[in-house]
C-alpha cells in the first residue's frame, strides 16, 4: 500500500515558525508514518530538538519494550515520543509538568504505531499490548507518573537533548560546524577505485563518491557523507531505521524476491590515534554500523541487482554506503559481506575533521571536544598521495 506524501509547505502562506513546524510534523507522522516525506520530517525533528534552546526533551523507556523485542520500529517509536513530548510543550505551556510531557510522548507514539499496524499487521509489537490496554482502561497516567517519580524527571533522570547545559547551542551548520574536511583513499581494498564525486546543492546533504572495481561495470559502491553532529546510541538506531524505511518507500514498486531484510549491526574497527590532545574525546576502538539488503529491478535497463545499505556515524558525520551488484555476479549474502568489508576497509583510512563552535569546551561532551572536532579555527589537513579531499564550508547564518 502506497502512503501519500504529507504536505509540508505552501508558498502562498506566511513563513512558518520552527515551533509550528515541529507540531505539524509531529501530528503528520502520527497519522501517516509511512508517507513519502516521513524520513525527511523525522530527520528535521531530531535535529531541531537537538538544537533548540527553548525546549528540553527527556528520553525515557515509557513503553516498557525489552531490548530483544524492539524490532524494526524501535527508532520510529523513540522519535515519535520525542516529537509528541515537544509538541505538547509548545501547545500546552501551562500544563508542562513531567507527567504530562511523558503522557503526550506515549500517546503520540501509540497513534503512530496504530497507523503502522492499520497499514500492515506485520508491524505489530506484542510488548505494546499492555501499554495500549492501560490507555484504554484509564490507568496509563498512573503508570507513567510512577515512572516519572522513580527517576524519569527533569531533576533526576532522562537524557537531556541539548548540546550543553551551560550554553545556548549555536546554529548547527555555520556555527557548531563551520568547516569540514574528508580525506579519503582513491582505492579501497583490492580493485575498488574512485570514479566520481557529486556535491549536493543543500549543504546538509553533503556529497557522494562512487567506487567501482577496475574493468567491472556489474556493480558500484556509492558512499555518502553528510553532517550529523553529536548523537546518542539511540539516535543512531533511529536514523538507521529511518534509512531502512526510506528504502521500503522508494523501492516498493521495484523490489523483487525476498523482502528487504531487517537491520543487522556489525562493528567497524578503527585505528587508535597516536595521541589524544588534552581536552578532546578519545577515538573509540570501533563504531557500530547497521546494514540491510534487498533485490530490485533496475528502472532503466530492467536488470536485476542485489543492493545493500550500510549506515554509520563517525566524527560528526553520517557515512552511508549503497552497494548495487548484478545478481549474476554474486548472491545477496555475498553482496552483504562485500559491502560490510568495504566499510571496514574505508573508514579506518578516511580522515574526517571539523572546526567551529564544536571546538568550544561548552559545546563538547563532558567539557571535551567531540571526536572529529579539532578546534574553533580553520585548518589545512594533510592529503597524502593516493588520497583526495572533500572540503565543506558552512557560512554563518544571516
Amino acid at each position: 500500500m502506497q502512503a501519500a506524501a504529507v504536505q509540508t509547505a505552501n508558498a502562498s502562506t506566511p513563513a512558518e515558525t520552527d515551533t509550528a513546524k515541529a507540531v505539524r510534523y509531529a501530528r503528520a507522522l502520527e497519522a501517516a508514518p509511512l508517507a513519502d516525506n516521513a524520513l525527511d520530517m523525522r530527520k528535521w525533528l531530531l535535529r531541531w530538538i537537538l538544537e533548540t534552546p527553548d525546549y528540553t526533551v527527556l528520553v525515557c523507556n515509557m513503553l516498557d519494550i525489552p531490548d530483544d523485542e524492539k524490532g524494526t520500529l524501535s527508532g520510529e517509536l523513540m522519535v515519535q515520543m520525542m516529537a509528541g513530548n515537544v509538541a505538547w510543550q509548545i501547545e500546552h505551556p501551562q500544563q508542562n509538568d513531567d507527567v504530562s510531557r511523558q503522557m503526550a510522548a506515549v500517546r503520540s507514539a501509540l497513534k503512530m504505531y496504530a497507523a503502522y499496524v492499520a497499514t500492515d499487521p506485520k508491524w505489530k509489537v506484542s510488548a505494546l499490548d499492555p501499554v495500549i490496554e492501560r490507555d484504554r482502561n484509564g490507568t496509563l497516567r498512573e503508570h507513567v507518573a510512577k515512572k516519572v517519580a522513580a527517576g524519569c524527571n527533569s531533576e533526576n533522570g532522562g537524557e537531556k537533548m541539548t548540546f550543553s547545559e551551560e550554553a545556548e547551542p549555536p546554529p548547527f551548520l555555520g556555527g557548531f560546524l563551520r568547516e569540514s574536511h574528508m580525506v579519503y583513499p582513491l582505492k579501497v581494498q583490492t580493485g575498488w577505485v574512485m570514479q566520481n564525486e557529486h556535491r549536493y546543492d543543500e549543504l546538509e546533504s553533503g556529497a557522494s563518491v562512487r567506487f567501482q572495481r577496475e574493468g567491472d561495470v556489474t556493480g558500484w559502491m556509492d558512499v555518502y557523507f553528510y553532517p550529523i553532529g553529536v548523537i546518542s546510541k539511540e539516535q543512531l538506531e533511529t536514523l538507521a531505521a529511518a534509512e531502512r524505511e526510506h528504502l521500503i518507500t522508494v523501492w516498493k514498486d521495484a523490489s523483487i524476491g525476498p523482502p528487504l531484510s531487517a537491520l543487522g549491526s556489525f562493528k567497524v574497527p578503527l585505528k587508535a590515534a597516536m595521541s589524544v590532545p588534552a581536552g578532546r574525546q578519545p577515538r573509540p576502538e570501533f563504531i557500530t554500523a547497521y546494514a540491510a539488503d534487498f533485490t530490485y529491478k533496475h528502472r532503466e535497463n530492467s536488470k536485476h541487482y542485489h543492493s545493500v545499505l550500510v549506515f554509520m556515524v563517525d566524527r560528526l558525520y553520517a557515512v552511508k554506503l549503497r552497494y548495487s551488484v548484478d545478481v549474476d555476479k554474486m548472491t545477496r549474502e555475498q553482496a552483504r559481506h562485500e559491502a560490510e568489508a568495504f566499510a571496514r576497509s574505508l573508514l579506518p583510512q578516511a580522515e574526517i575533521t571539523s572546526t567551529g563552535r564544536c571546538g568550544s569546551p561548552a559545546m563538547g561532551i563532558n567539557g571535551k571536544m567531540a571526536d572529529g572536532c579539532v578546534g574553533e579555527d580553520p585548518i589545512q589537513p594533510l592529503v597524502p598521495e593516493g588520497y583526495r579531499e572533500l572540503r565543506f564550508e558552512y557560512p554563518a547564518p544571516r
